[in-house]
């Protein structure tokens, strides 16, 4: 990343994550004495956090995922096509348009709370000092994930095995998502097979950012109820 973009090849794909959150997790759970953890994961970090559960069942209380990626035949939003360098940059204060743009008309005034951007992109922006210094109002992004949306998600490739994942699922999902439409969401959902019980959460008037918008508070409450919640399926 500190090297020039076209001298290397799309870097931290999703190998890379998964072996990183197995050392968060080894972390924690030595830290804490604890035998297992509560996971969650967003877009491609719910790939992250699915994959890793699949393999490490042993060490995931419940997993909690919000707009996980999945297989697609259509075009994916975030990979706009071309050669890809190692890193990309993002003008993060020129997102605001594309992000609203993805709810319907009516929506978007009401979408996104009056400063919310603003503050988010501050946030954002500090914490990639290089870009700040070289690149203002850009950010520099890893090309290793879009990599592999060519590679497993439109190839009809499955990076890891849902039915493999035998802990509490809960799927969290925006009403206006475009970059995880409803119908890939449903498909991971009912692959979900062998997790002990499985729980859909859609939130209304939300987009792949919920958790920035107006209704975010919906996806936080779904989540930690979900985490709080001991329950067991009733068997006859």
């Amino acid at each position: 990343m500190e090297l020039p973009a076209e001298q290397s090849q799309p870097v931290v794909k999703t190998d890379t994550g998964v072996a990183d959150l197995g050392t968060v997790v080894d972390y924690v759970i030595k830290r804490r004495s604890l035998q297992k953890v509560s996971v969650f994961g967003m877009s491609w970090g719910g790939t992250v956090a699915g994959a890793y559960t699949s393999r490490n069942n042993d060490k995931v209380h419940k997993l909690a995922l919000l707009a996980p990626q999945w297989l697609s035949d259509k075009p994916i939003p975030i990979d706009t096509g071309g050669k890809l360098d190692a890193w990309r940059l993002v003008p993060v204060r020129q997102s605001k348009e594309r992000w609203l743009g993805t709810a319907p008309e009516h929506g978007r005034a009401t979408l996104v709370p009056e400063g919310w951007f603003e503050q988010w992109a501050d946030f954002t922006l500090a914490e990639d000092p290089w870009s700040r210094e070289r690149t203002p109002d850009q950010l520099r992004a890893s090309n290793g994930p879009i990599q592999d949306i060519r590679d497993y998600w439109r190839a009809g490739r499955k990076y890891y095995e849902p039915a493999d994942i035998r802990v509490p699922v809960l799927l969290v999902h925006g009403e206006w998502d475009v970059d995880v439409p409803i119908d890939l969401a449903q498909a991971l959902f009912s692959e979900l097979r062998n997790a002990p019980y499985r729980q859909w959460a859609e939130i209304g008037e939300a987009t792949h950012l919920v958790l920035l918008e107006k209704n975010r508070l919906l996806a936080f409450q779904a989540v930690r109820d979900f985490y709080d919640r001991s329950y067991e399926p009733e068997t006859a």
